[in-house]
């Protein structure tokens, strides 16, 4: 009986361990292929991408990647599309089991002929309409829920200070995570963070994020201290750590007062989509479109552009024959 995505990512997620780097054998290509990413959060996903591939295929732990077969990445594949995965993240996973493979080849652990049958698994076409953008006032209804939510001042504030980073500038999961308290510029409105491929980025500061910034860490108990994380853990007790957050608390904060508004799933790359879709909404170029969100490229850019779909709903909305 196969598992549901839900439950997919629970039992992989079982695999996990303390240090990560226990998960393969000495040698292993899997391993070898993780060390040559450039950015943590691409190791990061890379990890969990293969600790799911090994739960799927019922293997331990310490699966000798040298022995993929074709038939096994047409079965976790197959076993893919059935749960209905988006075409781009079979897509991911397929590239990483090519990886893999690539890596046992080229120091021998892999015959020409098995790397080749590997490499030929053709890609999945299509794609999905990924997501939503939140309405700007379910924004101020989940900025209003915590700020009257029954935690600690601190807590309020460093709550909507990472809401606010992710809806407002635009920064994705483990970029909100990775900031230090000296990585803002409160004097000149700005800070730098280190985006995807290990390149910085720097991020203009709305007048809104800039205030709770400055009341946030008026009264942020590890400012001083070095490398101090922007977004740091509390004890079951609100008493505060100095550790910084991790990706799956952020998850979890998100849901925790979504639920509480009542709001519709949103996930935290939706957030990002938000400020991309209000700024097409509200006539921004897509050049400066591209600017703001820190692409590479324009073509990606035009994702977020849903200004078409929403003129075909109203369009169709009003239609009729008529005689």
């Amino acid at each position: 009986m196969k598992l549901s995505k839900e439950e997919l990512l629970l039992a992989s997620s079982s695999l996990s361990s303390e240090k990560k780097s226990h998960l393969y054998i000495v040698n292993c290509p899997a391993e070898r292929y993780i060390n040559t990413l450039i950015s943590k959060s691409g190791k990061s996903l890379t990890r969990s991408i293969l600790r799911r591939i090994i739960f799927i295929l019922g293997q331990e732990k310490d699966y000798d990647w040298s022995t993929l077969t074709i038939d096994e990445v047409y079965f976790v594949k197959n076993y893919l599309l059935e749960l209905d995965y988006a075409p781009s993240t079979i897509n991911q996973y397929l590239t990483v089991m090519r990886m893999v493979a690539k890596n046992a080849w080229m120091h021998k652990q892999m015959s020409a002929k098995q790397y080749l049958l590997i490499q030929s698994v053709d890609r999945v076409s299509g794609y999905r309409i990924a997501g939503r953008a939140l309405e700007v006032s379910e924004i101020f209804l989940f900025y209003h829920i915590v700020s009257q939510s029954k935690n600690t001042q601190l807590m309020k504030l460093r709550d909507m200070c990472l809401f606010g980073l992710m809806v407002e500038c635009g920064l994705r999961k483990f970029e909100v995570r990775s900031l230090n308290c000296a990585d803002i510029n409160l004097q000149e409105g700005f800070f730098i963070v280190i985006t995807k491929g290990n390149k910085g980025r720097c991020i203009y500061l709305p007048v809104n994020i800039r205030y709770l910034l400055e009341n946030y860490l008026l009264i942020h108990p590890f400012k001083s201290c070095p490398d101090a994380p922007l977004f740091f853990q509390f004890h079951t007790n609100h008493i505060a750590k100095n550790r910084r957050l991790q990706m799956a608390s952020v998850n979890n904060l998100l849901n925790r007062y979504r639920k509480c508004t009542g709001l519709k799933r949103f996930t935290a790359h939706d957030l990002r989509r938000t400020l991309a879709t209000y700024l097409f909404d509200i006539g921004v170029n897509i050049n400066m479109v591209k600017e703001v969100m820190g692409h590479e490229c324009i073509s990606t850019t035009s994702l977020y552009d849903r200004r078409a779909i929403k003129r075909t709903k109203a369009l169709m909305k009003s239609f009729s024959y008529k005689i």
